[in-house]
């Protein structure tokens, strides 16, 4: 008796699977074609047509390739209803320690002796781990001393042994941004520079940390900072 009941729930689990829903979109069920949905799900969001990519005056042209697709089970449009942020706005993210403690001898040709022991200030994260760095009060004035005191060791040649000019500081300043910025400044960045060498620094009578003072204002901007 078990025997024929065994082949009988076999035999009925065989037609089920040969003439019973077979297609993985569930519009065939026993060989006929049957209504689609018309409607998405609720919880599926209605496809975002992408902007013309034609169009010269269109702000999201250089925007992510719109002509990839995605598609997830029952043929849903993973990327339906996502939009592109703007350009540019996943900059000026503060550098990691990691990234510092590389960026200051590369910049300046040495190694700030602070350097070493400032990882808990700037927050340094144990492997296999990622937080997104935070600037504060603390990491910036830490970032300033890391600064002057490279500065201190860069400038204490002869070269700099003579206090800075309106004309010698433009010049410098000049240099100074476009190694550490990796950029040209601006007359603005320039002159704000060059006030620290003339103005901001005038109290002080030694010449080589004049400019070190000058060199770490530069070297404490978000422009290196930052990416």
């Amino acid at each position: 008796m078990k025997t024929s009941l065994t082949i009988l729930l076999a035999s009925t689990v065989m037609m089920l699977g040969c003439n019973g829903t077979s297609d993985a979109t569930l519009h065939m069920q026993n060989g006929q074609q049957m209504p689609q949905d018309t409607l998405p799900p609720a919880d599926v969001p209605p496809a975002v047509q992408p902007p013309d990519q034609t169009n010269p005056t269109n702000p999201t042209m250089n925007h992510c390739d719109f002509g990839k697709t995605y598609q997830g089970f029952a043929g849903t449009e993973l990327t339906a209803g996502r939009y592109d942020a703007d350009l540019g706005l996943e900059t000026a993210r503060f550098k990691p320690y990691t990234a510092l403690s590389t960026e200051y001898p590369r910049m300046l040709n040495n190694t700030p002796g602070l350097l070493a022991s400032a990882g808990n200030t700037f927050a340094i994260i144990p492997a296999r781990w990622y937080v997104e760095p935070q600037a504060s009060a603390i990491n910036l004035y830490t970032a300033y001393r890391i600064a002057f005191q490279g500065c201190l060791t860069a400038t204490a040649g002869s070269s700099f042994g003579t206090a800075p000019t309106t004309a010698t500081a433009t010049t410098q300043c000049t240099t100074w941004a476009k190694q550490f910025w990796t950029r040209d400044p601006a007359q603005a960045e320039i002159d704000a520079c060059v006030k620290v060498a003339t103005v901001d620094t005038s109290t002080e009578t030694n010449a080589n940390r004049k400019w070190a003072y000058t060199c770490a204002s530069v070297l404490s901007a978000a422009d290196f900072l930052t990416y």
